[in-house]
């Protein structure tokens, strides 16, 4: 039970971690991650907030799931539906908190952006070790993958990139033009995934030195 009690906690702290990196991306005003870009265009067409909309889309991904695994979809991993709202209402926390602050010179939005990035690459690690519940923009790819034995890597790559699309897509039809998705999309998009695998990777060496040294 404390084991277990232990994971949520990771998980919890994973997801806060997360929602302010994706926060911190999106004050840097060079756009918003890919997972986020269509609740961020939404939020300038909706009186609602972006981890309103978020909470809206992860529910969609788990319905997504459900679809296509049918009675296969692990009755636990309903509990998805509980990270939507939590991850939302941290990346609103987020916003909030960067609410006053609006970097002037290029170079300072680049560096919150950077930042913003190593946050969100920290909270998927902690998401990791947790080894809980998916997170549902996770577990669709993961679904997806699995069931039409596709590589995780390149699903998650066209799973983003269509995210992206929609949310241009949406926005050229509300507003004539591009808004929210700017070059810091594609920065983020690939940052992420690096600061992941260099994290895992200084992890990986803190492991076998603890080991060492037993």
């Amino acid at each position: 039970m404390q084991k277990v009690m232990k994971q949520y906690i990771i998980l919890i702290i994973g997801l806060l971690v997360m929602g302010i990196g994706i926060a911190m991306v999106t004050q840097a005003e060079l756009g918003t991650t890919p997972i986020t870009s269509i609740s961020y265009v939404l939020s300038f067409i909706f009186p609602l907030t972006i981890g309103q909309f978020t909470t809206f889309l992860t529910l969609l991904f788990v319905l997504v799931q459900v679809i296509i695994l049918g009675k296969d979809f692990p009755k636990f991993q309903y509990l998805q539906l509980l990270i939507g709202p939590v991850l939302g209402y941290f990346i609103d926390l987020g916003m909030l908190i960067f609410t006053y602050y609006h970097p002037s010179l290029y170079i300072e939005k680049l560096i919150l952006l950077i930042i913003g990035c190593i946050m969100i690459a920290l909270g998927v690690i902690l998401q990791l070790v947790a080894n809980t519940i998916f997170n549902p923009a996770d577990g669709i790819i993961k679904v997806i993958s699995m069931k039409y034995k596709l590589n995780f890597g390149r699903v998650k790559i066209a799973f983003d990139s269509l995210q992206v699309i929609i949310a241009a897509l949406i926005s050229f039809w509300a507003f004539g033009d591009i808004q929210g998705i700017r070059e810091g999309t594609i920065i983020s998009a690939f940052l992420v995934g690096f600061f992941i695998n260099r994290i895992r990777k200084i992890q990986q060496i803190l492991l076998k030195k603890r080991q060492h040294f037993r």
